[in-house]
């Protein structure tokens, strides 16, 4: 999200579309998910993105939208696909990532697989939800390369 405002406000390209799978996109540690899954996350808790968001930041400040894109402008971005797990302390951000795209315009589709973890996608050998997961993106990408792309 960071790379993608920043190519956009620079007037560099930016790819045609986006895919996300479980994003963190705002290093302030908000949201509700953020302490209200930490007990059925197994992969992922506050402790450790605080740990990853000390390392990352090196005194600067969370909420600079560099960091934290989430909290900077989400208008002008080409559209994305949303996974997130409804299992996992980062649901929240993924929400307000393609809420915030709407809401500036942009066009964002979010889905959520019930009880899932953090990239969840990952165990599509072993989940049937994560191997559909898988199968959507296949069809979020199909449905934007140009024929002749495919070819």
């Amino acid at each position: 999200m960071a790379v993608l405002a920043a190519a956009r406000d620079a007037g560099d390209p930016i790819p045609a579309y986006r895919v996300l799978m479980s994003p963190w996109a705002d290093l302030t540690l908000a949201g509700d998910s953020m302490t209200g899954r930490e007990a059925v996350d197994p992969l992922v808790s506050r402790a450790v993105l605080t740990e990853m968001q000390q390392g990352y930041l090196q005194g600067a400040d969370p909420a600079d939208h560099r960091a934290s894109p989430l909290l900077g402008n989400l208008a002008g971005l080409p559209p994305l696909l949303v996974q997130v797990g409804s299992s996992e302390v980062l649901e929240d951000d993924a929400v307000r990532i393609a809420d915030g795209v709407l809401r500036a315009g942009g066009e964002a589709f979010l889905q959520v697989g019930y009880e899932m973890v953090h990239v969840f996608q990952m165990f599509a050998d072993r989940l049937p939800e994560g191997a559909a997961a898988i199968d959507r993106i296949g069809d979020f990408v199909r449905s934007r390369v140009p024929a002749a792309a495919a070819v």
